[in-house]
Protein backbone atom coordinates (compact mmCIF):
# COMPACT_ATOMS: atom_id res chain seq x y z
CA UNK A 1 0.00 0.00 0.00
CA UNK A 2 2.83 2.34 0.95
CA UNK A 3 4.71 1.58 -2.25
CA UNK A 4 1.60 2.32 -4.33
CA UNK A 5 1.22 5.71 -2.65
CA UNK A 6 4.90 6.44 -3.22
CA UNK A 7 4.65 5.58 -6.93
CA UNK A 8 1.49 7.64 -7.25
CA UNK A 9 3.19 10.61 -5.60
CA UNK A 10 6.20 10.29 -7.91
CA UNK A 11 3.92 10.29 -10.93
CA UNK A 12 2.26 13.51 -9.77
CA UNK A 13 5.61 15.13 -9.04
CA UNK A 14 6.79 14.29 -12.55
CA UNK A 15 3.98 16.40 -13.97
CA UNK A 16 2.26 13.39 -15.53
CA UNK A 17 5.03 12.91 -18.07
CA UNK A 18 5.69 9.34 -17.04
CA UNK A 19 2.07 8.45 -17.54
CA UNK A 20 2.16 10.14 -20.92
CA UNK A 21 4.82 7.74 -22.05
CA UNK A 22 2.75 4.69 -21.07
CA UNK A 23 -0.21 3.09 -22.86
CA UNK A 24 -3.46 4.73 -21.90
CA UNK A 25 -6.70 3.10 -23.00
CA UNK A 26 -4.99 1.72 -26.04
CA UNK A 27 -3.37 5.05 -26.94
CA UNK A 28 0.24 6.05 -26.53
CA UNK A 29 1.71 9.51 -26.32
CA UNK A 30 4.06 10.49 -29.09
CA UNK A 31 7.35 10.67 -27.26
CA UNK A 32 9.49 9.29 -24.48
CA UNK A 33 11.61 12.19 -23.22
CA UNK A 34 15.32 11.55 -22.75
CA UNK A 35 16.51 12.07 -19.19
CA UNK A 36 18.43 15.23 -20.10
CA UNK A 37 15.15 16.87 -21.15
CA UNK A 38 12.96 15.31 -18.52
CA UNK A 39 13.14 18.17 -16.03
CA UNK A 40 12.38 20.81 -18.62
CA UNK A 41 9.50 18.85 -20.15
CA UNK A 42 8.06 18.15 -16.70
CA UNK A 43 7.89 21.88 -15.97
CA UNK A 44 6.40 22.64 -19.40
CA UNK A 45 3.70 19.97 -19.06
CA UNK A 46 2.68 21.11 -15.58
CA UNK A 47 2.61 24.72 -16.81
CA UNK A 48 0.00 23.78 -19.43
CA UNK A 49 2.18 23.38 -22.54
CA UNK A 50 0.54 20.86 -24.89
CA UNK A 51 2.74 17.79 -25.39
CA UNK A 52 0.28 15.49 -27.17
CA UNK A 53 1.12 14.75 -30.78
CA UNK A 54 -0.74 12.70 -33.40
CA UNK A 55 -2.26 9.83 -31.42
CA UNK A 56 -6.08 9.75 -31.21
CA UNK A 57 -7.50 11.51 -28.16
CA UNK A 58 -9.41 9.26 -25.71
CA UNK A 59 -13.03 10.20 -25.05
CA UNK A 60 -12.31 10.98 -21.40
CA UNK A 61 -9.78 13.63 -22.48
CA UNK A 62 -12.14 15.30 -24.93
CA UNK A 63 -13.51 17.79 -22.45
CA UNK A 64 -13.41 21.07 -24.38
CA UNK A 65 -17.06 22.19 -24.40
CA UNK A 66 -16.58 25.86 -25.18
CA UNK A 67 -17.85 25.32 -28.70
CA UNK A 68 -17.94 29.05 -29.41
CA UNK A 69 -14.12 28.91 -29.36
CA UNK A 70 -14.34 27.78 -33.00
CA UNK A 71 -15.85 31.19 -33.74
CA UNK A 72 -13.32 33.10 -31.64
CA UNK A 73 -10.34 31.10 -32.95
CA UNK A 74 -11.00 31.81 -36.61
CA UNK A 75 -12.76 35.14 -36.12
CA UNK A 76 -9.96 36.40 -33.90
CA UNK A 77 -7.22 35.39 -36.32
CA UNK A 78 -8.97 36.38 -39.55
CA UNK A 79 -9.89 39.86 -38.39
CA UNK A 80 -6.45 40.87 -39.56
CA UNK A 81 -4.46 42.18 -42.49
CA UNK A 82 -4.07 38.72 -44.12
CA UNK A 83 -7.52 38.59 -45.81
CA UNK A 84 -7.29 42.33 -46.35
CA UNK A 85 -4.11 41.88 -48.40
CA UNK A 86 -5.59 38.92 -50.31
CA UNK A 87 -8.67 41.03 -51.00
CA UNK A 88 -6.63 43.54 -53.00
CA UNK A 89 -5.90 40.96 -55.71
CA UNK A 90 -9.30 40.91 -57.54
CA UNK A 91 -9.24 44.70 -58.09
CA UNK A 92 -5.54 45.56 -58.08
CA UNK A 93 -4.06 42.45 -59.74
CA UNK A 94 -6.95 41.00 -61.78
CA UNK A 95 -8.58 44.30 -62.80
CA UNK A 96 -12.14 43.62 -61.62
CA UNK A 97 -14.42 46.47 -60.61
CA UNK A 98 -15.14 46.76 -56.91
CA UNK A 99 -18.78 45.72 -57.43
CA UNK A 100 -17.85 42.58 -59.34
CA UNK A 101 -15.13 41.73 -56.82
CA UNK A 102 -17.61 41.95 -53.94
CA UNK A 103 -20.13 39.75 -55.74
CA UNK A 104 -17.48 37.10 -56.42
CA UNK A 105 -16.09 37.18 -52.87
CA UNK A 106 -19.47 36.86 -51.15
CA UNK A 107 -20.88 34.09 -53.34
CA UNK A 108 -17.82 31.98 -54.16
CA UNK A 109 -16.41 31.90 -50.66
CA UNK A 110 -19.79 30.79 -49.32
CA UNK A 111 -19.76 27.87 -51.74
CA UNK A 112 -16.20 26.80 -50.95
CA UNK A 113 -16.50 27.09 -47.17
CA UNK A 114 -19.20 24.40 -47.01
CA UNK A 115 -16.85 21.37 -47.29
CA UNK A 116 -14.62 22.88 -44.61
CA UNK A 117 -17.55 23.33 -42.24
CA UNK A 118 -18.60 19.73 -42.72
CA UNK A 119 -15.09 18.41 -42.09
CA UNK A 120 -14.94 20.55 -38.94
CA UNK A 121 -17.88 18.65 -37.46
CA UNK A 122 -16.12 15.29 -37.90
CA UNK A 123 -13.27 16.00 -35.48
CA UNK A 124 -15.32 15.68 -32.25
CA UNK A 125 -16.88 12.45 -33.55
CA UNK A 126 -13.50 10.88 -34.28
CA UNK A 127 -11.21 12.55 -31.74
CA UNK A 128 -8.39 12.68 -34.27
CA UNK A 129 -6.09 15.28 -35.73
CA UNK A 130 -6.78 16.02 -39.37
CA UNK A 131 -3.62 14.26 -40.55
CA UNK A 132 -4.67 11.10 -38.68
CA UNK A 133 -8.12 11.22 -40.28
CA UNK A 134 -6.39 11.35 -43.65
CA UNK A 135 -4.61 8.07 -42.87
CA UNK A 136 -7.94 6.26 -43.24
CA UNK A 137 -8.00 7.45 -46.85
CA UNK A 138 -4.37 7.78 -47.91
CA UNK A 139 -2.84 5.02 -45.76
CA UNK A 140 -0.03 5.45 -43.25
CA UNK A 141 2.97 5.96 -45.51
CA UNK A 142 1.40 7.54 -48.63
CA UNK A 143 -0.25 10.00 -46.24
CA UNK A 144 3.22 11.48 -45.71
CA UNK A 145 2.99 13.00 -49.19
CA UNK A 146 -0.43 14.52 -48.46
CA UNK A 147 0.84 15.85 -45.14
CA UNK A 148 3.76 17.46 -46.96
CA UNK A 149 1.28 19.12 -49.33
CA UNK A 150 -0.73 20.39 -46.35
CA UNK A 151 2.45 21.77 -44.79
CA UNK A 152 3.10 23.69 -48.01
CA UNK A 153 -0.46 25.04 -47.99
CA UNK A 154 -0.19 26.17 -44.38
CA UNK A 155 3.27 27.61 -45.03
CA UNK A 156 1.89 29.65 -47.92
CA UNK A 157 -0.81 31.31 -45.81
CA UNK A 158 1.47 31.68 -42.80
CA UNK A 159 4.11 33.33 -44.95
CA UNK A 160 1.65 35.70 -46.63
CA UNK A 161 0.16 36.64 -43.26
CA UNK A 162 3.58 37.35 -41.78
CA UNK A 163 4.67 39.52 -44.71
CA UNK A 164 1.39 41.48 -44.62
CA UNK A 165 1.82 42.21 -40.93
CA UNK A 166 5.52 42.98 -41.34
CA UNK A 167 4.76 45.57 -44.01
CA UNK A 168 2.57 47.39 -41.47
CA UNK A 169 5.25 47.34 -38.77
CA UNK A 170 7.92 48.55 -41.21
CA UNK A 171 5.63 51.40 -42.29
CA UNK A 172 5.41 52.77 -38.74
CA UNK A 173 8.80 54.46 -39.17
CA UNK A 174 9.90 53.99 -42.79
CA UNK A 175 13.61 53.16 -43.24
CA UNK A 176 13.95 52.47 -39.51
CA UNK A 177 12.76 48.88 -39.04
CA UNK A 178 13.50 46.67 -42.08
CA UNK A 179 10.88 44.20 -43.14
CA UNK A 180 13.17 41.32 -42.14
CA UNK A 181 13.14 42.60 -38.57
CA UNK A 182 9.35 42.98 -38.63
CA UNK A 183 9.00 39.40 -39.84
CA UNK A 184 11.19 38.25 -36.98
CA UNK A 185 9.10 40.12 -34.38
CA UNK A 186 5.82 38.63 -35.62
CA UNK A 187 7.12 35.08 -35.78
CA UNK A 188 8.75 35.21 -32.35
CA UNK A 189 5.44 36.31 -30.83
CA UNK A 190 3.58 33.67 -32.85
CA UNK A 191 6.02 31.01 -31.69
CA UNK A 192 5.39 31.88 -28.04
CA UNK A 193 1.65 31.30 -28.52
CA UNK A 194 1.95 28.10 -30.56
CA UNK A 195 4.58 26.84 -28.09
CA UNK A 196 1.88 26.52 -25.43
CA UNK A 197 -0.45 25.02 -28.03
CA UNK A 198 -4.18 24.43 -28.32
CA UNK A 199 -5.25 26.17 -25.05
CA UNK A 200 -3.29 29.37 -25.71
CA UNK A 201 -4.58 29.67 -29.29
CA UNK A 202 -8.20 29.43 -28.19
CA UNK A 203 -7.72 31.76 -25.21
CA UNK A 204 -5.87 34.59 -27.00
CA UNK A 205 -8.21 34.57 -30.01
CA UNK A 206 -11.14 35.28 -27.68
CA UNK A 207 -9.78 38.76 -27.05
CA UNK A 208 -7.37 39.81 -29.80
CA UNK A 209 -10.21 40.78 -32.14
CA UNK A 210 -11.24 43.67 -29.86
CA UNK A 211 -8.24 46.00 -30.44
CA UNK A 212 -7.99 44.84 -34.05
CA UNK A 213 -11.67 45.59 -34.69
CA UNK A 214 -11.31 49.09 -33.24
CA UNK A 215 -8.18 49.69 -35.33
CA UNK A 216 -10.00 48.61 -38.50
CA UNK A 217 -12.89 50.96 -37.83
CA UNK A 218 -10.40 53.80 -37.40
CA UNK A 219 -8.71 52.78 -40.65
CA UNK A 220 -12.01 52.88 -42.55
CA UNK A 221 -12.81 56.29 -41.07
CA UNK A 222 -9.42 57.69 -42.09
CA UNK A 223 -9.68 56.28 -45.61
CA UNK A 224 -12.99 58.10 -45.94
CA UNK A 225 -14.17 59.22 -49.34
CA UNK A 226 -11.07 57.90 -51.13
CA UNK A 227 -12.55 54.41 -50.92
CA UNK A 228 -15.35 55.63 -53.21
CA UNK A 229 -12.87 56.62 -55.91
CA UNK A 230 -12.64 53.20 -57.53
CA UNK A 231 -10.70 52.39 -60.68
CA UNK A 232 -12.83 51.13 -63.59
CA UNK A 233 -12.59 47.56 -64.83
CA UNK A 234 -9.25 47.09 -66.59
CA UNK A 235 -9.69 43.56 -67.92
CA UNK A 236 -12.20 41.75 -70.08
CA UNK A 237 -13.42 38.21 -70.55
CA UNK A 238 -13.75 35.35 -68.08
CA UNK A 239 -10.10 35.21 -67.00
CA UNK A 240 -10.26 37.66 -64.02
CA UNK A 241 -13.43 36.01 -62.71
CA UNK A 242 -11.96 32.52 -62.95
CA UNK A 243 -8.80 33.74 -61.21
CA UNK A 244 -10.91 35.19 -58.41
CA UNK A 245 -12.74 31.87 -58.05
CA UNK A 246 -9.40 30.12 -57.56
CA UNK A 247 -8.45 32.64 -54.86
CA UNK A 248 -11.79 32.16 -53.07
CA UNK A 249 -11.47 28.38 -53.26
CA UNK A 250 -8.01 28.52 -51.74
CA UNK A 251 -9.16 30.87 -48.98
CA UNK A 252 -12.00 28.64 -47.78
CA UNK A 253 -11.38 25.05 -48.90
CA UNK A 254 -7.76 24.95 -47.75
CA UNK A 255 -8.85 25.02 -44.12
CA UNK A 256 -10.58 21.70 -44.69
CA UNK A 257 -7.15 20.07 -44.55
CA UNK A 258 -6.34 21.32 -41.02
CA UNK A 259 -9.59 22.38 -39.37
CA UNK A 260 -9.96 19.14 -37.41
CA UNK A 261 -6.89 20.03 -35.34
CA UNK A 262 -8.91 22.71 -33.55
CA UNK A 263 -11.98 20.66 -32.62
CA UNK A 264 -10.50 17.24 -31.80
CA UNK A 265 -10.54 17.92 -28.04
CA UNK A 266 -14.32 18.41 -28.11
CA UNK A 267 -16.59 15.53 -26.99
CA UNK A 268 -18.39 13.24 -29.48
CA UNK A 269 -21.76 14.74 -28.53
CA UNK A 270 -20.67 18.24 -29.60
CA UNK A 271 -23.56 19.89 -31.52
CA UNK A 272 -22.54 19.59 -35.16
CA UNK A 273 -24.88 22.27 -36.51
CA UNK A 274 -23.73 24.75 -33.91
CA UNK A 275 -20.10 23.97 -34.68
CA UNK A 276 -20.77 24.51 -38.38
CA UNK A 277 -22.47 27.83 -37.60
CA UNK A 278 -19.56 28.96 -35.44
CA UNK A 279 -17.21 27.99 -38.25
CA UNK A 280 -19.30 29.96 -40.75
CA UNK A 281 -19.37 33.18 -38.72
CA UNK A 282 -15.75 32.73 -37.61
CA UNK A 283 -14.18 31.82 -40.94
CA UNK A 284 -16.41 32.96 -43.81
CA UNK A 285 -17.82 36.20 -42.38
CA UNK A 286 -14.66 37.97 -41.16
CA UNK A 287 -12.53 36.67 -44.02
CA UNK A 288 -15.05 37.90 -46.59
CA UNK A 289 -15.57 41.28 -44.89
CA UNK A 290 -11.83 41.86 -44.71
CA UNK A 291 -11.45 40.85 -48.35
CA UNK A 292 -14.15 43.33 -49.32
CA UNK A 293 -12.27 46.08 -47.49
CA UNK A 294 -9.10 44.94 -49.24
CA UNK A 295 -10.84 45.05 -52.62
CA UNK A 296 -11.98 48.61 -51.89
CA UNK A 297 -8.45 49.70 -50.97
CA UNK A 298 -6.98 47.85 -53.96
CA UNK A 299 -9.42 49.53 -56.34
CA UNK A 300 -8.61 52.96 -54.91
CA UNK A 301 -4.82 52.68 -54.91
CA UNK A 302 -4.39 53.57 -58.58
CA UNK A 303 -6.79 56.54 -58.33
CA UNK A 304 -4.96 58.16 -55.40
CA UNK A 305 -1.46 59.48 -56.21
CA UNK A 306 -0.33 59.34 -52.56
CA UNK A 307 -1.61 55.79 -52.07
CA UNK A 308 -0.09 54.66 -55.35
CA UNK A 309 3.30 56.11 -54.40
CA UNK A 310 3.15 54.48 -50.96
CA UNK A 311 2.23 51.13 -52.50
CA UNK A 312 5.24 51.26 -54.78
CA UNK A 313 7.52 52.00 -51.84
CA UNK A 314 6.26 49.54 -49.22
CA UNK A 315 3.28 47.52 -50.41
CA UNK A 316 -0.08 47.44 -48.67
CA UNK A 317 1.46 48.21 -45.27
CA UNK A 318 2.80 51.51 -46.60
CA UNK A 319 -0.66 52.35 -47.98
CA UNK A 320 -2.22 51.72 -44.59
CA UNK A 321 0.51 53.87 -43.07
CA UNK A 322 -0.26 56.67 -45.52
CA UNK A 323 -3.96 56.47 -44.63
CA UNK A 324 -3.44 56.47 -40.86
CA UNK A 325 -0.37 58.62 -40.28
CA UNK A 326 -1.47 61.35 -42.70
CA UNK A 327 -4.68 61.81 -40.70
CA UNK A 328 -3.71 60.87 -37.14
CA UNK A 329 0.06 61.37 -36.84
CA UNK A 330 1.59 59.50 -33.92
CA UNK A 331 -1.71 57.86 -32.94
CA UNK A 332 -1.94 56.55 -36.50
CA UNK A 333 1.40 54.82 -35.99
CA UNK A 334 0.03 53.15 -32.88
CA UNK A 335 -2.97 51.89 -34.87
CA UNK A 336 -0.58 50.62 -37.53
CA UNK A 337 1.28 48.59 -34.90
CA UNK A 338 -2.00 47.00 -33.79
CA UNK A 339 -2.83 46.08 -37.39
CA UNK A 340 0.64 44.63 -37.90
CA UNK A 341 0.39 42.52 -34.75
CA UNK A 342 -3.13 41.35 -35.64
CA UNK A 343 -1.41 38.67 -37.68
CA UNK A 344 0.34 37.07 -34.70
CA UNK A 345 -2.40 34.53 -33.96
CA UNK A 346 -2.53 33.54 -37.63
CA UNK A 347 1.19 32.86 -37.61
CA UNK A 348 0.85 30.96 -34.32
CA UNK A 349 -1.98 28.80 -35.65
CA UNK A 350 -0.06 27.99 -38.81
CA UNK A 351 3.12 27.05 -36.93
CA UNK A 352 1.00 24.83 -34.66
CA UNK A 353 -0.47 22.97 -37.64
CA UNK A 354 2.89 22.68 -39.38
CA UNK A 355 4.45 21.08 -36.30
CA UNK A 356 1.69 18.44 -36.23
CA UNK A 357 1.80 17.61 -39.93
CA UNK A 358 5.60 17.41 -39.85
CA UNK A 359 5.26 14.34 -37.62
CA UNK A 360 2.93 12.82 -40.21
CA UNK A 361 5.60 13.34 -42.88
CA UNK A 362 8.47 11.97 -40.79
CA UNK A 363 6.87 9.41 -38.41
CA UNK A 364 9.95 8.89 -36.21
CA UNK A 365 9.61 12.52 -35.10
CA UNK A 366 6.67 11.43 -32.95
CA UNK A 367 9.28 10.45 -30.36
CA UNK A 368 10.26 14.11 -30.12
CA UNK A 369 8.14 16.66 -28.22
CA UNK A 370 5.95 18.88 -30.40
CA UNK A 371 7.50 22.01 -28.91
CA UNK A 372 10.90 21.06 -30.33
CA UNK A 373 9.52 20.41 -33.82
CA UNK A 374 7.86 23.80 -33.53
CA UNK A 375 11.27 25.47 -33.53
CA UNK A 376 11.97 24.01 -36.96
CA UNK A 377 8.60 25.16 -38.29
CA UNK A 378 9.26 28.69 -37.05
CA UNK A 379 12.68 28.73 -38.68
CA UNK A 380 11.27 27.66 -42.04
CA UNK A 381 8.59 30.35 -41.90
CA UNK A 382 11.19 33.05 -41.18
CA UNK A 383 13.31 32.12 -44.19
CA UNK A 384 10.44 31.72 -46.64
CA UNK A 385 8.62 34.87 -45.50
CA UNK A 386 11.73 37.02 -45.97
CA UNK A 387 12.18 35.64 -49.50
CA UNK A 388 8.50 36.23 -50.38
CA UNK A 389 8.60 39.82 -49.16
CA UNK A 390 10.80 40.81 -52.12
CA UNK A 391 7.90 40.75 -54.61
CA UNK A 392 4.74 40.43 -52.61
CA UNK A 393 1.71 40.96 -54.87
CA UNK A 394 2.72 38.49 -57.63
CA UNK A 395 3.82 36.06 -54.94
CA UNK A 396 0.55 36.45 -53.05
CA UNK A 397 -1.82 35.79 -55.93
CA UNK A 398 0.29 32.94 -57.29
CA UNK A 399 0.81 31.08 -54.01
CA UNK A 400 -2.80 31.41 -52.85
CA UNK A 401 -3.87 29.94 -56.18
CA UNK A 402 -1.38 27.06 -55.87
CA UNK A 403 -2.67 26.33 -52.36
CA UNK A 404 -6.13 25.95 -53.85
CA UNK A 405 -4.92 23.66 -56.61
CA UNK A 406 -3.39 21.33 -54.02
CA UNK A 407 -6.40 21.44 -51.70
CA UNK A 408 -9.15 20.58 -54.19
CA UNK A 409 -8.19 16.93 -54.91
CA UNK A 410 -7.29 16.21 -51.27
CA UNK A 411 -10.59 17.43 -49.83
CA UNK A 412 -12.59 15.83 -52.65
CA UNK A 413 -11.05 12.38 -52.14
CA UNK A 414 -11.44 12.58 -48.35
CA UNK A 415 -15.14 13.49 -48.56
CA UNK A 416 -15.87 10.74 -51.12
CA UNK A 417 -14.25 8.18 -48.83
CA UNK A 418 -16.20 9.37 -45.78
CA UNK A 419 -19.60 9.93 -47.40
CA UNK A 420 -19.72 7.17 -50.01
CA UNK A 421 -17.43 4.34 -48.97
CA UNK A 422 -17.72 4.71 -45.18
CA UNK A 423 -21.37 5.89 -45.25
CA UNK A 424 -20.50 8.74 -42.85
CA UNK A 425 -20.23 6.15 -40.05
CA UNK A 426 -17.76 7.04 -37.25
CA UNK A 427 -17.52 3.36 -36.28
CA UNK A 428 -15.82 2.68 -39.62
CA UNK A 429 -12.86 4.71 -38.36
CA UNK A 430 -11.21 2.43 -35.80
CA UNK A 431 -8.79 4.46 -33.65
CA UNK A 432 -6.93 1.28 -32.66
CA UNK A 433 -5.42 0.98 -36.17
CA UNK A 434 -4.39 4.61 -36.64
CA UNK A 435 -0.69 3.65 -36.78
CA UNK A 436 -1.04 0.18 -38.38
CA UNK A 437 -0.03 0.35 -42.03
CA UNK A 438 -1.45 -3.11 -42.83
CA UNK A 439 -4.85 -2.44 -41.27
CA UNK A 440 -5.23 1.02 -42.84
CA UNK A 441 -6.08 1.40 -46.54
CA UNK A 442 -3.13 1.12 -48.92
CA UNK A 443 -3.66 4.72 -50.00
CA UNK A 444 -2.74 3.91 -53.59
CA UNK A 445 -6.14 4.89 -55.10
CA UNK A 446 -6.15 8.15 -53.13
CA UNK A 447 -2.61 9.09 -54.09
CA UNK A 448 -3.22 8.33 -57.78
CA UNK A 449 -6.42 10.38 -57.64
CA UNK A 450 -4.55 13.37 -56.17
CA UNK A 451 -1.46 13.21 -58.38
CA UNK A 452 -3.10 12.27 -61.70
CA UNK A 453 -5.16 15.49 -62.01
CA UNK A 454 -1.99 17.57 -62.05
CA UNK A 455 -1.75 16.86 -65.76
CA UNK A 456 -4.89 18.97 -66.12
CA UNK A 457 -4.00 21.40 -63.33
CA UNK A 458 -0.68 22.40 -64.91
CA UNK A 459 -2.18 22.92 -68.35
CA UNK A 460 -5.10 24.97 -67.04
CA UNK A 461 -3.44 27.08 -64.32
CA UNK A 462 -2.91 30.82 -64.69
CA UNK A 463 -0.40 32.47 -62.37
CA UNK A 464 2.12 35.29 -62.48
CA UNK A 465 4.83 32.66 -62.87
CA UNK A 466 3.28 30.31 -65.44
CA UNK A 467 0.17 30.08 -67.62
CA UNK A 468 -0.89 26.77 -69.14
CA UNK A 469 -2.20 26.38 -72.71
CA UNK A 470 -5.82 25.88 -71.59
CA UNK A 471 -5.66 28.93 -69.33
CA UNK A 472 -4.29 31.07 -72.18
CA UNK A 473 -7.52 30.60 -74.12
CA UNK A 474 -10.10 30.27 -71.34
CA UNK A 475 -8.72 31.38 -68.00
CA UNK A 476 -7.75 29.66 -64.75
CA UNK A 477 -9.68 26.38 -64.54
CA UNK A 478 -7.07 24.45 -62.57
CA UNK A 479 -9.03 24.16 -59.32
CA UNK A 480 -12.24 23.05 -60.99
CA UNK A 481 -10.67 20.52 -63.37
CA UNK A 482 -8.31 19.17 -60.70
CA UNK A 483 -11.08 18.63 -58.15
CA UNK A 484 -13.56 17.02 -60.53
CA UNK A 485 -11.00 14.71 -62.16
CA UNK A 486 -9.74 13.52 -58.75
CA UNK A 487 -13.27 12.49 -57.81
CA UNK A 488 -13.80 10.68 -61.10
CA UNK A 489 -10.58 8.75 -60.59
CA UNK A 490 -11.16 7.86 -56.96
CA UNK A 491 -14.56 6.18 -57.28
CA UNK A 492 -13.47 3.24 -59.49
CA UNK A 493 -9.95 2.90 -58.05
CA UNK A 494 -11.13 2.72 -54.44
CA UNK A 495 -13.95 0.33 -55.36
CA UNK A 496 -11.40 -1.99 -56.97
CA UNK A 497 -9.17 -1.85 -53.88
CA UNK A 498 -12.05 -2.70 -51.55
CA UNK A 499 -13.05 -5.62 -53.78
CA UNK A 500 -9.46 -6.89 -53.83
CA UNK A 501 -8.87 -6.49 -50.08
CA UNK A 502 -12.34 -7.59 -49.06
CA UNK A 503 -12.60 -4.72 -46.56
CA UNK A 504 -12.24 -0.98 -46.25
Amino acid sequence: MTSNKTAEKASVENGGLESQAQPENGDMEDFTPPMSLFGILKKLATAGVEMRGLEPIPVEKRTHTKYYNIFTLFGGSFLSVLPLSIGTTPTLAFGLSFRDAVAMIVTMQLVFVLPTLYILTLAPLLGMRQSVQFRYVFGKYPNALISLIVILEVLIFGMLATVAGAECLSAVRPDTLPIEGSIGIILVLGFCISFIGYPALHFICQYIWIPTGIALLILIGCAGSKLQQQAPTSSIGAAPYLATISICAANMATWGTIVGDYACYMPPQAPRRRLAFYGLVGLYVPFSLMMILGAAIGGAITTSPSWNTAYGQGGLGAVLGEILVARLGGFGRFILVILGLSIVTTSARDMYSMSLFTVAVIPWLRHIPRVIILLGAAGVMVGVAIAASRSFLPTLSTLVGIAGYMTGPTVCVFLIEWLYFRKADPSSIDPAIWDDATALPSGIPAIISCIGPWALIITSMSTAWYTGPIAVNVGDLAYELGTVSSGLLYFPLRALEIRWRGRL
